[in-house]
């Protein structure tokens, strides 16, 4: 596919920039996965919120094992980095999200 018809966008042209990305994407991925838990059942289940932990890590984990297999992409550590830092993010807004609606 070419990218050649995408306009030049200046504000993610910085070294990096695609953490930025990975960040909001596991961020929001997490906000719907312990949004979920919370919904259907009501309580703290501590063995259940570090399920969700390890699988949304080992998740992301996977997909960059597997990219330079699958793709012509490569493997990156401070992907998954950012992959976990969204994860955190995410439950972290989960949390901030149940205490406002609280009120």
């Amino acid at each position: 596919m070419s990218v050649g018809g995408i306009p030049d966008n200046k504000f993610f042209q910085f070294r990096r920039s695609d953490l930025i990305v990975h960040i909001l994407m596991y961020t929001f991925l997490s906000v719907v996965f312990f949004s979920e838990r919370y919904k259907n059942i009501k309580n703290e289940n501590i063995k259940l919120i570090w399920k969700i932990f390890l699988g949304l890590i080992c998740f992301g984990a996977t997909i960059e094992i597997l990219q330079p297999i699958l793709s012509n992409r490569s493997c990156e550590f401070f992907d998954f980095i950012a992959n976990i830092l969204g994860v955190f993010a995410g439950f972290f807004t989960h949390r901030l999200w149940v205490k406002v609606l609280k009120r």
